[in-house]
């Protein structure tokens, strides 16, 4: 999209980055339903982006060690990046990547949605102040390359760990760039103790009725219990002791041992009634909790 002389990108939509880079991306997030995170992997030859800005809050990660010319903010950098290293690129912010080694370009692009992102600086910090700012790739970041990298899975994976562990991702991308990239981190409202008895009853009435949905999500849950994300999981932890997302994989699970036990159906059936994508997400699921395959559990 032009806006003027100047070209603005927009990760929610598939295929934006080609109108950034010559080769299209060897992966894409654009159909996990993930809320509000964007996620692509690339293998690029040399290539000079063009001055752009982007609709989404970007995190630029390496992959492999390569050398760039960067104009971001109105300021340039000459950077020497290597595996983990992370440029910041928030929304409407100008642009422009260059490089001309000959050998190929491994990153990621990791974007979050404004809205998305807001939620957290107001209802973490509690501050309508807090702003995202640019930062150059001048360090490696151990939990940004540790996300990436889940989320690269996770996509490959074909979305094994479901919904609710990719949003689990983007709230600690979330959490991450308000503590570290921002301009300022007014100081925390914190929460201990767990969920109030209703609140708890409302979360986990939402998760049982809408168990075997493979698209239930953690916003969804949140709202039913009235709270943001990021508190939700928090005082959710507190309260049962594992995460939404650990919590409701293993209720799934809990439902498969019961038809697997009951029923007649094929060990696929049950993984699609028990709101698995398929049989091979149910495998690993089932034998990381129980111990031993479905098919094995049934033969007991």
């Amino acid at each position: 999209m032009q806006q003027g002389d100047r070209l603005s990108v927009d990760f929610q939509q598939e295929g934006a980055s080609s109108q950034l880079l010559p080769r299209p991306a060897l992966l894409t997030s654009h159909n996990s339903g993930w809320n509000g995170l964007f996620v692509e992997e690339h293998f690029q030859p040399a290539t000079d982006t063009g001055t752009h800005t982007l609709f989404t809050h970007s995190v630029a990660l390496a992959l492999n060690s390569f050398c760039c010319e960067r104009w971001l903010d109105a300021s340039f950098y000459r950077e020497s990046l290597h595996k983990g290293t992370v440029a910041i690129i928030p929304t409407d912010i100008e642009h422009r990547c260059a490089t001309s080694i000959s050998h190929s370009l491994a990153f990621m692009i990791l974007s979050l949605t404004p809205v998305f992102f807001n939620q957290f600086a107001q209802e973490w910090v509690n501050s309508d102040t807090t702003q995202l700012l640019p930062y150059s790739a001048i360090s490696v970041d151990p939990l940004i390359l540790g996300i990436g990298l889940a989320l690269k899975t996770e996509i490959e994976s074909e979305y094994l760990g479901g919904k609710l562990y990719g949003e689990s991702l983007a709230n600690a991308l979330a959490i991450h760039l308000l503590r570290h990239y921002c301009n300022h981190v007014p100081k925390v409202t914190t929460y201990s103790g767990g969920l109030s008895k209703l609140k708890l009853k409302l979360a986990l009435d939402y998760i049982h009725t809408n168990l075997l949905d493979e698209a239930l999500s953690l916003e969804a849950i949140a709202t039913e219990a009235k709270m943001s994300q990021y508190y939700f999981c928090t005082l959710f932890k507190q309260s049962v002791g594992i995460s939404p997302w650990k919590y409701v994989i293993q209720q799934r699970v809990e439902r498969a041992k019961e038809l697997l036990k009951i029923s007649e159906l094929s060990i696929s059936e049950v993984a699609l009634l028990c709101g698995f994508a398929n049989q091979t997400h149910l495998n690993k699921h089932f034998q990381k909790l129980v111990g031993v395959t479905p098919r094995a559990y049934r033969c007991q």
